[in-house]
């Protein structure tokens, strides 16, 4: 993991990665909060998803790539194999 601290908070740009060296995820951190876009990746390389966070929230519409599963906050299934979705979690 690579990161920037500011007041021993993450804030700023992050980075993670498989054991490969790889990336994992990349993202923005704000007052330890997940800002911005962020991006996840497979360890293949291939990117997994997509989306945007709001002071540590996902809003809008969220990117999958590959097959995917999507649950409720209970964990029940809602659908699986699509690549676009809304986020179900809003608060």
């Amino acid at each position: 993991m690579k990161a920037e601290i500011k007041n021993d908070t993450l804030h700023g740009r992050y980075w993670s990665f498989f054991d490969s060296g790889d990336f994992r995820t990349m993202g923005t951190y704000h007052n330890g909060r997940k800002n911005n876009l962020w991006i996840q990746f497979y360890p293949e390389g291939q990117q997994s998803n997509y989306g945007k966070w709001n002071n540590g929230n996902q809003v809008g519409l969220w990117i999958l790539h590959g097959p995917s599963k999507i649950f409720d906050k209970n964990m029940d299934l809602i659908s699986h194999s699509m690549k676009l979705f809304k986020n179900v979690h809003k608060r």
